[in-house]
Parts: C-alpha cells; sequence; structure tokens
C-alpha cells in the first residue's frame, strides 16, 4: 500500500502521464521489469516514439523501444530474454507484444502465475470516459472497476481533467517542398565565361613564355588549362541544373582541391595562382555585391520552402501484414484485369472464325488479327481496324468490279458504277454486317479497370440498363435506332447493351475484309464476303467469254501502234483486242463497232487502287492510318496517273477525234515538261482522258494475264514510280492551310464571285499582328480557293510560320500577275504602333458559385449604357451548361476572325474536401485566358476555381465574355 502510494505520486508528477491518457498497471510484489503497451493503433508510430522519449528524458530507468522496422516479428525467445535483461523498461505495441508471447515466450503465462517475481506491465490508452460504448461517467467507473478486478490491477487517472486538452502532446507532421530550379542569371554567366576566357589566355601566355624544348613543362601547362576549362564546366552544370548555392558549394571544392606546389618554377607556381585566382574571382562573382545574391537566394529558398499537401500516405509498419510473396510476383497480378480482358476478347476473336468457318471454310488467320479489325480507335489500344478497313475497302472495290464487269458485258461504264456504289456503300454493308451479328463482337470503347468484374461477380460500380431490354440481345428494331449525335457511343450497361455508330459497323466489315485478304489472299477474302452476303463471286468461265469477245476486234489498221505500246509497256498482249479497246476514246470516228475504253477504265481504277493501297500497307507498316489515307490519295487520282502517262510518252497512242481534247492534251503536255515538282498546282487539272487511258490499260492486262494482280503490278510499279512516301507527301493547300491554322487557333474568312467561267476567291487569313488577303482563281470554287491558300503559305512561310507537311510546288510556276508577294494578290495590313493593351488579373470571387452566380451579377452591373452600339456585335444568350461559355466565346473569335483564346489551367490539390459550389472534392483548378484582339492588344484574365479543369475553362471564358462586353466590344443577348 505504501509502494502504491509512492507510486500514485509519482504518477501525478510525471510527464509521461499528461492528462491526455489513463494509466494502468499491473501490482506485482517487486519492481522486476516494466513492459510499457501503447494499446491504441492510429499514430501508433509516433506515440510509441514520444512516449518512449518521455520516459527516457524524465527517469533513470534503461528504455528502449520496439517497432517492426526493427525486425521484431522475427526475433526467438532467446533475443527477448536478452532484451528483457538488458532493459528495464521495453515500449512496444500490444501486437508486438501478443507477437512475442504467441512466437517466443509460450511459457509466459505458466510462468506469470507461478512467478514471485512478476515483471510488471503498463499500459497507456486512452480516457475510457471517450471509449465506444461508454455513454457516461458512471458506466466509466463500473467499466474501470471492472477492468482492475479482472486483470488484478489498479486504474490511474486524473481526478480533475479540465485543461486537459492544453497538455495533450500531439504529433505534427511538416512537409518541405522546393521548387524547380529557376533558370540561371544569364549575365552572370556571361561573367563566368568572360573570367575563364582571360584566365585561360592568362596561363597560354604563361605557357608560350617557356622555352619550347622542355615538353614535361609543356605537359602541366596543358593538364592545368584542362583543369580550369572541366572546372569551369562543372561550375556552369552546377549553375544551370542544381542552382546558386551549389555552383557557389562547387567552386569551394574546387579550390580546396586546387594542385599544391613543391619544388616547380617560379612560372608554374604564379600559373597555379592565376588558376586559384580564377576560382575566387567565381566566386566572388556569385556572391555578387556583399554577398548579395547568395543572401538573396538563401531568402528566395527560405521563403519557398512552404507546407504544401502531402499526397502520400504512410503506414506504421506495425499495421502491416507481411506476407512470403515477393513483389516481383505480386506485381503482375496488378495486370490481372488487362490480362483476363485480352483473353476475352481474343475469345470472341476465336469465336467468330470458328462462326465464319463453319459456313465460308477453314483459313488460316490468327484471332489477333480478327481482334485487330474488331477494335476500333475508340479502345486506345496500341492497334486498330483502321489499316485493314483501309486494305479491305479495295479489296471489296475490287472484288465487285470485278464480278459487275465480268457478269453484265453489255452494262456500260455508268450502269457498273452506279451498281458497285450501291453494294459498297456503308449503308449497304451496315446491313449486311448487323445480319451477321458483328456488333456484339466489336470493341468500341476503351477497357476500364475500375468496371472489370471476375465472370459471375457484379461491379461495385453499376450502370443500370435504360433502354428497356430484358436479355442481351439487342433485336434490329427501329426504335433502337438514333439519329441523336450526343449519345455517348460505346458505354456498356451491365446488361453489356451499347450505343455504336453505323459506319462503326461498315468499317468493321471491310476490315474483316483486309484481315482475310491478309492471311488467305483473295479467296479468303472472297469467301468472308459470301459469308456476309456480298454480290462479289467471280466467275473464271467468265472471263473467257470477255477475252473471246475482245478477240474479235480487229486491230490491224493499229498494229504499228499496238506493237510500239506494248514496247514501252513491258507487255505483250496474247489478246491484242483488249489493248485496242483500252486505248479507243468514245469520239473515234473510225470505230463503229460498239466498244470503247470506258468498261476497262471502270475495271482498271479499281486495280490500280487495291496494287497501290497494297504496296503502301505493306511497306508502311508503323504509318499512322490517317497518313496513310493521304498517300493513297495522293497516289491514286487522276492527275498523277495523267503525269505518268505524258512521262511514259502513252498519250501519241489514245485514239480519238476531238480537236478540243487534242488541244488539252498538248497544253498539259507542254506544262508537264515545264514542271519542276511532281505535284500541280491547284488550277491546273489533268485531262481526265489521260487518267482513263491509265486505268483501262491497266484493266485490258487484268483480263488479259486472267485476273493476275502480280502481271499488272509488274507492268505499272515501273510506270507510276516514284510513288509517294510519308516524307515526301504534300497535302492540298486548302487542306494544309486548314490544318495549320487549327494548329495555331486562327480562322479563315473566304468569298468566291464568278466572273464568266472563271471563278475567283479570296481568303483573308487574321494573325495577331496583321490581316493578311490572298486572291486566287480557277475553274471552279476549288482550284481557286487552292491557289489562294497555296500563296497564304507562302507568305506564311515566310514570317516564319510553316507546316510539318509544306507542299514543295514550285510557285515560280505561278504566273506574275498573280505571284504571292503581288500587291494584287496579297494584302497585308499592319497595325499601327498605337495599338491597345489590356492585361488583367482580377481576384477569383470568393465564392465559388456556379456559372450564373456572382460572374453573372458582376457583368450585369458592368454593361455599358451608352447609344453607340450600332457595330457592336450581338451575341445570343449564353448557354450556361458544360461547354457553353467556350463555344460562345469561339463562335465569337470565329465571326471576327480573332486568333483564338489560349487557357492555362492551374490546379490546386489538398488533403482535405474543398467546397466548390455545389461539388466538394480534393482538387480544385483556376484557369487563366489570354485573347489577342486584332488593332487593340491582349486581354489575360483568371476565372474562378472550379472542381474539373474544363469547368475552370468555362469559368475564364465566360469571365472573358463579360469583360468584351464591359469594354464595348460585344453585346450579349438578355
Amino acid at each position: 500500500e505504501e509502494e502504491r502510494q509512492k507510486w500514485k505520486e509519482e504518477k501525478k508528477r510525471s510527464s509521461f502521464d499528461n492528462g491526455s491518457y489513463d494509466v494502468y498497471g499491473q501490482r506485482l510484489l517487486e519492481e522486476t521489469e516494466i513492459f510499457y503497451v501503447r494499446a491504441a493503433y492510429h499514430y501508433v508510430t509516433d506515440c510509441t516514439w514520444q512516449q518512449y522519449k518521455e520516459i527516457k528524458s524524465h527517469t533513470e530507468l534503461d528504455v528502449q523501444e520496439y517497432y517492426g522496422a526493427r525486425g521484431v516479428d522475427e526475433w526467438s525467445a532467446k533475443i527477448w530474454e536478452k532484451e528483457i535483461n538488458d532493459h528495464d523498461v521495453l515500449v512496444m505495441t500490444p501486437q508486438i507484444l501478443l507477437d512475442a508471447l504467441r512466437t517466443a515466450c509460450l511459457s509466459f503465462a505458466e510462468f506469470y502465475h507461478i512467478s514471485t517475481e512478476r515483471p510488471k506491465i503498463f499500459g497507456m490508452t486512452a480516457s475510457p470516459v471517450i471509449r465506444k460504448g461508454v455513454s457516461s461517467a458512471i458506466d466509466s467507473e463500473e467499466q474501470i472497476r471492472e477492468l482492475e478486478t479482472l486483470l488484478d490491477s489498479q486504474v490511474y487517472t486524473v481526478e480533475d481533467t479540465i485543461g486537459v486538452g492544453e497538455c495533450i502532446p500531439s504529433a505534427t507532421t511538416t512537409c518541405r517542398f522546393y521548387d524547380p530550379i529557376q533558370p540561371p542569371n544569364l549575365e552572370m554567366k556571361v561573367k563566368l565565361e568572360s573570367s575563364w576566357s582571360k584566365f585561360d589566355a592568362i596561363l597560354l601566355d604563361f605557357q608560350k613564355s617557356l622555352p619550347s624544348q622542355y615538353k614535361d613543362t609543356d605537359d602541366k601547362y596543358k593538364l592545368l588549362r584542362d583543369r580550369l576549362a572541366n572546372d569551369h564546366s562543372k561550375i556552369l552544370f552546377c549553375l544551370e541544373n542544381l542552382g546558386l548555392l551549389c555552383a557557389y558549394e562547387a567552386v569551394k571544392v574546387c579550390l580546396e582541391n586546387a594542385p599544391k606546389i613543391q619544388e616547380e618554377c617560379q612560372v608554374y607556381k604564379e600559373s597555379v595562382g592565376q588558376y586559384e585566382n580564377f576560382l575566387r574571382e567565381v566566386m566572388s562573382i556569385i556572391e555578387g555585391p556583399d554577398g548579395a545574391s547568395l543572401k538573396h537566394k538563401s531568402k528566395d529558398l527560405r521563403e519557398k520552402v512552404v507546407g504544401k499537401p502531402q499526397q502520400h500516405a504512410h503506414m506504421p509498419p506495425e499495421l502491416l501484414v507481411s506476407t512470403d510473396i515477393r513483389t516481383d510476383v505480386l506485381k503482375p497480378f496488378y495486370l490481372l484485369p488487362s490480362l483476363m480482358h485480352r483473353m476475352e476478347s481474343l475469345m470472341l476473336s476465336s469465336q467468330l472464325r470458328e462462326e465464319i468457318s463453319s459456313r465460308a471454310g477453314h483459313f488460316e488467320i490468327s484471332s489477333s488479327l480478327i481482334l485487330e479489325a474488331l477494335t476500333t480507335l475508340r479502345c486506345n489500344e496500341t492497334f486498330s481496324m483502321e489499316r485493314l478497313e483501309l486494305l479491305g475497302d479495295s479489296v471489296l472495290k475490287y472484288a465487285v468490279s470485278c464480278h459487275l464487269f465480268l457478269k453484265y458485258p453489255k452494262k456500260h461504264e455508268g450502269q457498273l458504277s452506279s451498281h458497285r456504289s450501291r453494294i459498297v456503300s456503308n449503308s449497304a454493308l451496315h446491313k449486311l454486317g448487323t445480319n451477321c451479328k458483328l456488333q456484339e463482337y466489336i470493341r468500341d470503347c476503351a477497357f476500364n479497370p475500375r468496371r472489370w468484374t471476375a465472370p459471375g461477380q457484379r461491379s461495385i460500380w453499376p450502370s443500370p440498363c435504360r433502354h428497356g431490354l430484358d436479355g442481351m440481345e439487342v433485336p434490329l428494331d427501329s426504335k433502337f435506332f438514333s439519329e441523336d449525335t450526343k449519345l455517348m457511343l460505346g458505354k456498356t450497361c451491365d446488361r453489356g447493351h451499347r450505343w455504336m455508330g453505323s459506319k462503326t459497323i461498315s468499317d468493321c466489315v471491310e476490315a474483316l475484309i483486309g484481315a482475310y485478304y491478309v492471311s488467305g489472299g483473295l479467296t479468303a477474302a472472297l469467301s468472308l464476303m459470301k459469308w456476309l452476303g456480298v454480290e462479289a463471286e467471280v466467275d473464271l468461265s467468265l472471263i473467257d467469254n470477255a477475252i473471246r469477245v475482245a478477240s474479235l476486234y480487229s486491230y490491224a489498221p493499229k498494229a504499228e501502234d499496238i506493237f510500239t505500246l506494248e514496247s514501252k509497256l513491258g507487255y505483250i498482249f496474247s489478246t491484242k483486242g483488249l489493248l485496242l479497246e483500252a486505248i479507243t476514246h468514245a469520239t473515234e470516228p473510225d470505230q463503229g463497232v460498239g466498244y470503247c475504253y470506258q468498261r476497262l477504265e471502270f475495271l482498271g481504277d479499281a486495280v490500280l487502287d487495291i496494287l497501290i493501297t497494297l504496296h503502301l500497307y505493306e511497306n508502311h507498316k508503323n504509318v499512322d492510318p490517317g497518313d496513310l489515307t493521304d498517300l493513297r490519295s495522293a497516289s491514286v487520282n487522276n492527275d498523277n496517273f495523267a503525269i505518268a502517262a505524258v512521262k511514259r510518252n502513252l498519250h501519241p497512242h489514245l485514239q480519238h477525234g476531238s480537236f478540243s481534247l487534242e488541244n488539252q492534251i498538248s497544253e498539259f503536255v507542254k506544262h508537264v515538261a515545264d514542271m519542276s515538282t511532281t505535284v500541280l498546282t491547284p488550277d491546273t487539272k489533268g485531262p481526265k482522258v489521260l487518267g482513263d487511258l491509265v486505268e483501262s490499260i491497266a484493266g485490258a492486262i487484268l483480263i488479259d494475264s486472267r485476273l493476275n494482280l502480280d502481271e499488272v503490278w509488274k507492268v505499272f510499279k515501273p510506270l507510276l514510280s516514284p510513288i509517294v512516301t510519308p516524307d515526301k507527301l504534300e497535302l492540298p493547300p486548302s487542306r494544309e492551310l486548314m490544318e495549320l491554322c487549327d494548329s495555331l487557333g486562327y480562322f479563315i474568312k473566304e468569298q468566291f464571285s464568278a466572273d464568266g467561267d472563271i471563278v475567283r476567291g479570296e481568303l483573308k487569313l487574321q494573325l495577331e499582328d496583321v490581316l493578311l488577303e490572298a486572291q486566287g482563281s480557277g475553274p471552279n470554287r476549288k482550284a481557286a480557293k487552292g491557289m489562294a491558300a497555296l500563296r497564304l503559305l507562302k507568305e506564311l512561310e515566310l514570317r516564319g510560320i510553316t507546316s510539318s507537311k509544306r507542299r514543295k510546288t514550285d510557285t515560280d510556276n505561278v504566273d506574275t500577275e498573280s505571284s504571292p508577294r503581288s500587291d494584287d494578290n496579297i494584302h497585308s495590313q499592319p497595325y499601327g504602333e498605337d495599338s491597345g493593351s489590356a492585361t488583367e488579373r482580377p481576384k477569383p470571387p470568393e465564392s465559388q458559385s456556379d456559372l450564373n452566380g456572382d460572374l453573372l451579377k458582376r457583368a450585369c452591373s458592368a454593361r455599358p449604357h451608352d447609344s453607340k452600339t450600332a457595330d457592336v456585335p450581338v451575341l445570343p444568350p449564353i448557354d450556361m451548361k458544360k461547354g457553353g461559355p467556350r463555344n460562345s466565346l469561339y463562335a465569337l473569335c470565329k465571326k471576327l476572325q480573332w486568333p483564338m483564346p489560349a487557357f492555362d489551367p492551374m490546379e490546386q490539390k489538398s488533403r482535405t474536401p474543398i467546397q466548390i459550389g455545389d461539388t466538394t472534392g480534393f482538387n480544385s483548378f483556376t484557369s487563366q485566358i489570354s485573347l489577342t484582339i486584332p488593332d487593340f492588344g491582349k486581354i489575360e484574365l483568371i476565372g474562378e476555381a472550379r472542381a474539373d479543369k474544363k469547368s475552370s475553362f468555362d469559368s475564364a471564358a465566360l469571365v472573358m465574355l463579360y469583360e468584351l462586353e464591359r469594354r464595348g466590344k460585344i453585346m450579349i443577348g438578355e
């Protein structure tokens, strides 16, 4: 009892019982060892260390701290016994004590009960008054008495809890973050360069002053100069990458490591002295006047050490569960959802392949290739159907063309083209695809690991079905078709239903045709088309009929032309009548037998299309699908074929009877002879008859070789060479200008007028500091716009604004009157020097309301009330939904030809929830908007904070619109 009273008095005075905790202790006969147990699990590491520190600093007991990082989980009984013998107090968490009792001290319970010298075990816990399940002080006292009886212990606590909160120790976490290194002072860098050059010249002079016969001394000087240069480079590196303080420390290190002079000549001693003088001068440059630079830098660093929100979770090791699985083994399990998704996709591809094989025959085609044909760009995969769709489009066109050409020998080219268009149209392919249920296999959305579930499980992120269907299959009913462009495509509900674009299905049909063509050739592709229901069967017996009909044509009067043309082509026709038909125009007066090249031109168009597309597909495997389409467009066109016909001298063999046609061909031949590039200007078009001639010859060779595409390519590859490559691809001027302006945020205004058979076009491009105007003319709007665009591109190139696909067209071919530098075609209207400039950064509003909040009130109060609003554009009322303010601002800029506004978002993160309007989150975004108004200046404003980046753009756009209204630039409708 006397010891207990003494302990109570000591306990009241001790600092580790500071009123914030209650202590319960085991009453024992003697004080032998003390196990100090921390019973709370949260913030356990901080409190254990704090209590260990308090006991150690305020008592004379030998105390030690135990935690998971020390490896206590693996300690044996022998180690624990040593720790108990070596220390008076052992501070640990309850879990560590329990683990030690279970794994190391199994006889502890028996020892405890029979021992006369029991160790004292103290536990510190939060006050039981505030424990869960305790509703009053009376309940607390009852539980304390139960605890004392059960544990044969005595509970100690303070009698008066008033002011206890002031004594509660708390662990304060301070995080320090440093901003990125600022770019070095350029003036200081110049001074360092100048200092190095000066001292290097001094050392060089010393070196030259020595007799040349002493090679060892000369080597020492070279090493000293090299050392000077290396030190200078290291100091500059530290200055540029590590900052001013690190550069200063680097100079100090260089000075400490300066060469030590022992029994050297006087000249070399002076040289080393100059080396040290260089380092001291560098140090003085970095220090600045009276050390101002370093003091300023140190102050900046202290100011930049701010407590930013901590974004990492720190778990005490005592709360973690140890496993025997290595990290390198565990990490791949995080990929399990993605792997399962890919396996499921490949299994579906294999299922589709088996379904096709059961009705169309078996072909060796990989599941991965079929999966590529089923995957859209929306999936964000490294592959998509785009390349196969491009190839399949050409294969489908070729197969259908051959089928129609052979099946309908009496139909002319117009009828055949119309029939082909109906078969290969997107609507027809969509119908065929849905009949075969391809929509069930298509992958049309990115994989979301969060919504992935194992088979038989339900997602914790449900997406209820709102389509009114009980099953998974969607019937082909009109109520499940929609023309609403705002529908969310690709996103599936819990039953697997999703909206899909009709063109996606037709593209998938073409991609599958391309995949089967790649794996099994034309035979496999035709089998797939048959399964799909495409009308494209090729009856080889019909080829004999076509050859027999052509063999009846009399070519004797044209025999010399036929033989000469065959030598130019490098191909000898078995049926000369096919070549005669290929070179015969409808205006040929001598022909009255009812044939011309139009049917063969229909076939040859598809032949050259598939040959060139296959060549591009196989030779440019890493090219973007969009660029591959541009390559095909640049290669398969009438102008390219017409140029090839002239360069290979095929045009003299065209049999026609038209005087105007002869003039067109003659003028084009002269133009090609004067060309310095392979690209025509927009106002020059190749005669269609020359392109048709090349295509009809290709069709004739195909029939004569009995549909041997390799034989046709052997003839036409050298004839069409060089075939355009990605590095030499040149876009049409109009498209190039449009893409360039889109990337830079500029708008173009266009205006056209007719002058007889000539169309004149004018394009206006508003830059930030000048208005460019260009005129062009041609036989149609497209040609006129192309010439004007070409001149604008030339003017932009002179101003240093170029596209990555800049045309190599020789602009000297453009006549002098319409030269891009002529005042009649390019007008530059610079702004005066008195252009206004307005830059404002208003404070973000205190309240974070919605778009209809304080911004709207502030704008209404700031609207101008003068009557001079006749020329001020009036905007429709602003749509306050997401994206509405931006669309209104973009429409205004396009209408007035102002450059697009620029947004600069700034993100703020917090560990505690932030209330932004009706939204609560941990991130907020504030965007700065910059708008340049021609002949006025630049306006910069800051919007209100929003919960996401795009909403912050809307807020900034709304601020800008109201500011423009306040300045009298616009009026906003009520």
